[in-house]
């Protein structure tokens, strides 16, 4: 690194200087050459002064004349001083003297002039600067305009504040992005509180469809009441289920009990279940037949999906009491098999299937034929059906509540009603899930079997 002027000056100082003195052993001609020495080093420092003024003005300049920002100086009055290429730009003037002794009470309204006043005036008496402020202008002619301003204090040589000066950068399209930002996001808020209050209707008219009261099944005089009794919980897991089930009074001494879950859950399964529940309506004069009846509904569905061109299937179970022949007759859609308790031996399990295999579910297999099975019942035996939803309710650690640990807890409370028996199957849920939400729809319904005719046959029947 070359040695500054200012030190090799010193150095040849030094050569002709002892103590402040001229040295008297050194000669006039050696003198006057490091004297010259001396002169010719300080014209060349000289030189790189004024060439590096130069330099700062032709940065300036340069600043001045391309930075797409506007830039202004103003005196202690927030009279204009001088502007960049931009800023006189920006107030429709071409020449940079047609700012000069004017103020923002010149360009702007009143209410915006005053307030930029203010701002400068603070700045002035203060001597700090003011923060970055997004300013929204209005000229007269002219659309509204957002700018982002610093402003700082304008010192004089000696420290003094003499004016301000600011830098000012247009955001207007960043601004009425924004405003448009926050209307779409205004009515998106509208339309979602327009979706909420609908889904809440539509909850409310399927909770509505759930029974508050079950039709009594008393087909002689011998008792006023009914030879079933039915119980039932339903959970969805968000505002519209696709769980869905029904009691059908085929006559006083048949019911059916149907219980599906629509794949997915929310809103395209509640319309699903809706479109069951008016095929269940048209197919009742079938409903004593288990296999028949699920072949029926299966071939609608399957011809309403095809129109939806969606991949969509129903899971179901359908069975028939019929208390005269004291018999449970059942087919199956891919659905979890109920458990039966038998109250005469205290045993529970998983209800014996039809078929060795698992048949499809709704909607997959256009013309699938569905087989039936059937048991004997007995009074005291209760059927349990339910839905997925329940064997897959999860714990912290991942574990599933399960078939095997429904199936210890119904065999536990064999004793208890059936009422009792769905409400703390429920609390074991809540109790196993740590309170956390189900991630799919819950239902269970539970059916107990009063009594059956006198004469009833024993025996499982098979249905062709």
């Amino acid at each position: 690194m070359p040695e500054p002027i200012e030190s090799r000056i010193q150095s040849n100082l030094d050569l002709l200087f002892e103590k402040g003195r001229l040295r008297q052993d050194v000669d006039r001609e050696f003198v006057r050459t490091i004297l010259m020495q001396c002169v010719e080093m300080g014209a060349t420092q000289q030189k790189r002064i004024n060439r590096h003024e130069d330099d700062k003005s032709i940065f300036l300049d340069h600043l001045m004349e391309h930075l797409p920002d506007r830039i202004y100086f103003k005196d202690s009055e927030s009279r204009f001083l001088m502007g960049n290429k931009a800023f006189i730009e920006h107030f429709g003037e071409h020449d940079a003297d047609a700012i000069v002794g004017k103020t923002d009470f010149d360009y702007f309204p009143y209410k915006f002039a005053i307030q930029k006043y203010a701002d400068e005036q603070r700045i002035i008496q203060t001597g700090q600067p003011m923060a970055i402020k997004d300013e929204h202008d209005e000229r007269v002619g002219r659309s509204v305009e957002w700018s982002s301003t610093i402003k700082l204090p304008l010192f004089s040589k000696d420290g003094a504040v003499i004016g301000t000066f600011g830098v000012s950068r247009d955001i207007t399209e960043k601004k009425l992005a924004e405003e448009r930002l926050i209307n779409l996001a205004h009515q998106l808020q509208l339309k979602n509180q327009q979706i909420e209050t609908d889904l809440e209707m539509a909850r409310k008219v399927q909770m509505a469809f759930l029974p508050k009261s079950y039709p009594p099944f008393i087909w002689d005089l011998s008792s006023s009441e009914s030879a079933l009794r039915f119980f039932h919980r339903y959970y969805p897991s968000e505002a519209l289920a696709g769980d869905f089930f029904q009691v059908i009074p085929i006559s006083n001494s048949q019911a059916g009990v149907i219980i599906c879950d629509v794949m997915g859950h929310g809103v395209r399964a509640a319309l699903i279940t809706a479109v069951l529940r008016g095929l269940v309506g048209e197919l009742k004069l079938i409903t004593p037949y288990p296999h028949v009846f699920l072949r029926k509904v299966n071939r609608s569905l399957n011809t309403v999906f095809k129109q939806l061109d969606m991949t969509l299937f129903v899971t179901a179970f359908y069975g028939v009491f019929d208390l005269l022949k004291g018999q449970f007759r059942y087919a199956n859609a891919g659905h979890p098999q109920p458990i039966l308790t038998q109250r005469s031996s205290q045993v529970s399990g998983i209800l014996q299937a039809a078929t060795t295999e698992p048949e499809p579910a709704l909607g997959l297999i256009e013309n699938f034929r569905y087989s039936s099975g059937s048991i004997p019942i007995a009074p005291g035996d209760n059927v349990l059906f339910y839905t997925d939803g329940i064997l897959e309710v999860e714990r912290e650690d991942g574990q599933q509540f399960g078939r095997k640990r429904l199936l210890e807890l119904i065999r536990s409370q064999s004793s208890e009603s059936a009422d009792t028996v769905l409400t703390n199957l429920f609390d074991s849920i809540r109790d196993f899930s740590g309170g956390r939400g189900a991630q799919d729809d819950m239902c269970a319904v539970s059916v107990e079997v009063a009594r059956i005719a006198a004469d009833a046959r024993s025996g499982a029947q098979k249905d062709e």
